[in-house]
């Protein structure tokens, strides 16, 4: 493997070579030469140009650039986590935590399925690593286990492991990474086997502490899907479900999505040095991973924040803080497109702020026929002085079940500072999978053969 100097040096030779071009007329035999060149850097397998580790496997590098990726995207990325920024989301929590529902906005999770505790735990351990790009539904799995309990059993999974991947969900799903989901569900079956014992008896063979059997299912047995995310977010569900009491929890950290992602960058309790980079230029995932891991730092770091500034509000450990910074905060407050402006295409005084496009006919036109609705732009609510219109539509505002009635904005304003000059409207990074058929295993090319690349 090369070193991190070495890296920089194959960056450093591309550029040397970019740069003769541009002291050339641009005429079409340069531009062929310089893209052939962009493309063979980025893309293209270089002789000998060594393999590296990934979830247990050894692979070939992809390209040059794919080197120098691997030894520098932190240092390139650079990511850091802003003390201050955590320090006023911690007091910002810690007011939401002693209002009227606080204490339901940092337990809450999905309605507890209607399973006793042994058959529940059971049904999640295996959906758990499953349950990638929204492609499982608990409910269906609740389902498939009431009408036949034992496919979801070790020896069941491992006999006929495609029967039980679509017993919970549809077969495109099942075939969406199906070597990566075959191997998850075989793995966790193998260990079952190996422990001898149910999902529900996990935690007394590791004398029921999170720490030790975080670390068991996420770092000491590769293959199972779980990483330290899926398992955040299976134990901090089956402690909210009341399935098992465990010890050290403060170890549970929020489960990193796109949702607790971009509500981190846009909050700067995360920062990075420069926007992040597309999923195309981030090779075998680096990027994601690193922001991956460096998010759940950030959210840490707020409880953190809070256990020392409010002690008596703060809950048991990072991962109760998931449901409020994905479900409440990220899928509700702050969506590109919460706040939707129309105008009538009749008279165009008339215009409507809403949460969505649904309506057609313009109810402002005193006659009929009315006139039409057009969008005519879409924005993120905290942005805009008509926003107030898309939050007191959200069902945790609005509504007999609201958690917080009657607010006007969302509840982070005060770090985002959205209608600030300095603020930028940050989005998650995407990633490109790396197993699945049309994956990052399936865009090896050379010079010689020239194409290649991924396909959708």
């Amino acid at each position: 493997m090369s070193t991190e100097t070495e890296a920089y040096a194959l960056f450093e030779n591309f550029l040397r070579k970019l740069a003769e071009y541009s002291s050339r007329q641009c005429d079409v035999a340069t531009v062929r030469e310089a893209l052939s060149a962009v493309n063979n850097f980025l893309y293209q397998k270089p002789e000998a140009g060594g393999t590296f580790m990934w979830g247990g496997d050894e692979f070939e590098f992809l390209s040059k650039y794919h080197i120098f990726w691997h030894n520098c995207c932190e240092d390139v990325i650079q990511p850091a986590v802003n003390d201050d920024a955590c320090a006023v989301v911690a007091d910002i929590l810690h007011g939401l935590r002693g209002a009227q529902h606080g204490a339901r906005l940092f337990t809450a999770t999905v309605q507890t399925p209607a399973l006793e505790p042994r058959a529940l735990a059971q049904v999640r351990f295996f959906t758990a690593p499953q349950d990638f790009r929204g492609s499982t539904h608990l409910a269906r799995a609740v389902s498939a286990y009431r009408d036949d309990p034992e496919a979801f059993s070790p020896k069941m999974v491992l006999e006929d492991v495609s029967s039980f991947l679509t017993s919970f969900m549809s077969q495109a799903q099942a075939n969406e990474q199906r070597s990566a989901r075959e191997k998850f569900a075989k793995t966790c079956a193998e260990i079952l086997i190996r422990l001898d014992c149910d999902v529900y008896d996990l935690p007394a063979k590791f004398g029921g502490s999170a720490a030790r059997l975080r670390r068991f299912l996420a770092e000491e047995n590769v293959g199972t899907g779980f990483g330290y995310k899926k398992c955040d977010m299976f134990l901090r569900d089956m402690l909210v479900w009341k399935v098992w009491n465990l010890n050290d929890v403060e170890c549970i950290d929020v489960a990193s999505d796109s949702n607790t992602m971009r509500v981190a960058l846009r909050s700067r309790i995360l920062t990075t040095a420069i926007p992040l980079l597309s999923s195309f230029l981030d090779v075998f995932c680096y990027q994601y991973e690193l922001i991956d891991k460096w998010n759940a730092g950030a959210w840490r770091r707020v409880w953190e924040k809070w256990r020392t500034l409010h002690g008596e509000t703060c809950p048991a450990y990072p991962g109760l803080l998931d449901y409020f910074v994905y479900g409440v905060v990220g899928r509700e407050f702050c969506r590109d497109a919460g706040l939707v402006v129309q105008q009538c295409d009749r008279d165009p005084s008339h215009v409507v702020y809403w949460h969505n496009a649904r309506r057609k006919a313009c109810r402002m036109c005193p006659g009929v026929p009315r006139g039409r609705l057009v969008t005519v732009g879409k924005y993120l609510p905290c942005t805009h002085e008509k926003g107030v219109m898309a939050i007191q539509q959200s069902r945790y505002v609005t509504g007999p079940n609201a958690l917080l009635p009657g607010i006007r904005e969302c509840p982070l304003v005060p770090v985002c500072r959205p209608r600030a000059t300095d603020f930028r409207r940050r989005i998650a990074p995407d990633s490109i999978s790396i197993y699945r058929e049309t994956g990052w295993l399936s865009a090896y090319t050379t010079e010689e053969q020239g194409g290649g690349g991924l396909s959708s």
